[in-house]
């Protein structure tokens, strides 16, 4: 049996046994078995497009006031950076409801210059009323 030989040149063996069972190899006919590279279709980007520098967004899960302060929004940051003394739109439904300024970033309890994508945050909100925010709004920093 073939397995069972010890032959120091078993690639030509191995060959040479192929060839007896199966015949001799077919001529190679008809396209490529790989397609080259432009027939796979656009090329990809070599970097992901970046959001807008300083952009974020926030869906509001709660509102309430703060006597003497503000207003604050919480809810978790979708994507960008939310930093104190940036501006922002409330947006209901497609349309922006009213504008705004965050006087201050709280995150785990904890006063932040700024958070991230990710972050369960509150922002501080003056000028702002708690009637005039509701669950589901989108806070949209610029």
């Amino acid at each position: 049996m073939f397995w069972k030989k010890k032959d120091r040149d078993s690639a030509s063996t191995v060959d040479t046994y192929l060839r007896e069972v199966n015949g001799p190899p077919a001529p190679a006919t008809g396209p490529p078995a790989v397609a080259p590279p432009s027939d796979f279709g656009p090329p990809v980007a070599a970097t992901p497009p970046r959001a807008v520098p300083g952009a974020f967004s926030l869906v509001v899960e709660d509102a309430f006031t703060i006597t003497g302060r503000g207003t604050v929004v919480t809810g978790t940051l979708a994507d960008g950076v939310a930093r104190t003394g940036q501006q922002v739109a409330i947006i209901r439904d497609g349309v922006h409801v009213v504008s705004s300024e965050v006087t201050g970033v709280e995150s785990a309890r904890r006063l932040r210059r700024e958070a991230g994508p990710g972050d369960r945050v509150g922002l501080l909100m003056e000028g702002l009323g708690k009637d005039q925010v509701q669950r589901g709004d989108i806070v949209a920093g610029r």
